[in-house]
């Protein structure tokens, strides 16, 4: 047929005309739905229903363990699809996009409104198919059009949900993107089973202890010696001790003998060495380097993590400072394995890599989490997460053996 042209009534009253071409009822009525007038009316009356799907829907407060959940998700493989895929699976879309048509779009009132439009496309559909066509069996292609309008207004992204969240606990692992699994980053002890500061072995987990804290060698072998009164590099068992004995002395003190490591003077310790012989006594069963703080979880991911991991950029290391006059960042060992540890804390600002394979969230990925062993009172903890230039001693060419 000819183009038919038909008057449709616009929400606000207006009338316009529209062109149609032959088709099916429901393609008559889609390019009713396609016309200039029409489509800015939705679009008009879409951005009115601020239809922000991820912020306002569902989980207007979102706690603790589920925010975990979506950052940890990212920081197993640095891809930030997976965190919202996990956000996606908490929003009923057609329950909301639903609930906001029925408010803003409503169709109750057929001489009004939404309701006038609705009835005056049937009546021009009516018109070009030459049979009657009721409003209520245009319902199903109207509220698909109003759809459409609401997701195209909505520019908010599943991560927006993550404004609302409250703090997480964020833990970084020092060695971890070496690929190694806590437990072989664990720092042990030479000999016996109870770790302790004069009896630790001084190998590469160590010396990740001392470049974390950034304590020298010689500044905790000095410690040791106030403390203990025993001189690292030359360890006895003492006269009446048996051979075995003696023996593992010997070893353990030329290990002493050819360990080196010294602290940056580019940036500050983050303990003292009298800490660190602390962390050592008390962490009885050994564990792995770490440092805490709670954190925003929004401010985390929006970071600029690298997930190529193709080599350092001018942001590539995050500084953790408590946001409180009061307040610290949680540096200790701890044993994923078994829930022991130990823990000091500091009010300087410390500086990490921002590398998302050395960090997870609190509670998600072990068992024995840090708040669980410490029972932290966390707004203690409370810290801004930003990144900064990358700190002197993070400098590959400076540390190579800690890949850093």
């Amino acid at each position: 047929m000819p183009d038919l042209n038909v008057a449709i009534t616009l929400p606000d009253g207006r009338e316009a005309t529209v062109a149609l071409r032959d088709g099916t009822a429901n393609n008559l009525f889609w390019q009713i739905i396609e016309a200039p007038e029409v489509k800015g009316a939705l679009e008009e009356q879409a951005k009115k229903a601020y239809p922000d799907l991820h912020y306002r829907h569902g989980n207007d407060v979102i706690q603790t363990e589920s925010a975990g959940k979506v950052v940890d998700a990212f920081l197993e493989n640095g891809e930030i699809s997976a965190a919202e895929d996990i956000i996606n699976d908490w929003v009923d879309e057609d329950t909301y996009y639903r609930e906001l048509a029925a408010e803003f779009f409503p169709v109750d009132k057929p001489h009004k409104g939404w309701g006038l439009f609705l009835a005056s496309a049937a009546a021009a559909v009516s018109a070009a198919a030459g049979r009657e066509i009721d409003a209520d069996d245009l319902r199903e292609e109207y509220e698909e059009a109003v759809r459409e309008a609401l997701q195209n207004a909505d520019n908010s992204t599943p991560l927006d949900q993550m404004k609302q969240a409250l703090r997480i606990g964020a833990v970084y692992v020092a060695g971890k993107e070496t690929g190694l699994d806590t437990e072989d980053l664990a720092i042990t002890t030479a000999f016996g089973r109870m770790l302790s500061a004069d009896s630790v072995r001084p190998d590469e987990n160590f010396k990740r202890l001392l470049s974390m804290v950034n304590v020298s060698a010689d500044q905790f072998r000095d410690a040791v010696l106030l403390s203990y009164g025993k001189d690292l590099k030359n360890l006895s068992a003492g006269e009446d001790a048996e051979d075995y004995k003696e023996e593992a002395m010997n070893a353990l003190a030329a290990e002493w003998r050819a360990f080196q490591f010294e602290a940056d003077p580019n940036r500050p310790a983050l303990v003292t060495a009298d800490q660190v012989v602390e962390l050592l006594d008390n962490a009885s069963y050994g564990g792995v380097p770490v440092v805490y703080g709670y954190v925003n979880p929004k401010a985390f991911l929006e970071l600029p993590w690298d997930p190529e991991l193709d080599g350092p950029t001018c942001e590539d290391t995050v500084q953790l400072v408590p946001e409180r006059s009061n307040g610290r960042v949680l540096i200790g060992i701890h044993n994923f394995a078994n829930g022991s540890g130990h823990s000091v804390d500091t009010t300087v600002p410390v500086i990490l890599p921002l590398d998302f394979r050395n960090w997870h969230v609190d509670g998600v990925r072990h068992r024995y989490g840090i708040d669980s062993l410490y029972g932290l009172s966390n707004d203690i903890f409370y810290v801004s997460a930003d990144a900064v230039p990358r700190a002197p001693a993070l400098e590959p060419d400076k540390q190579p053996e800690l890949a850093m």
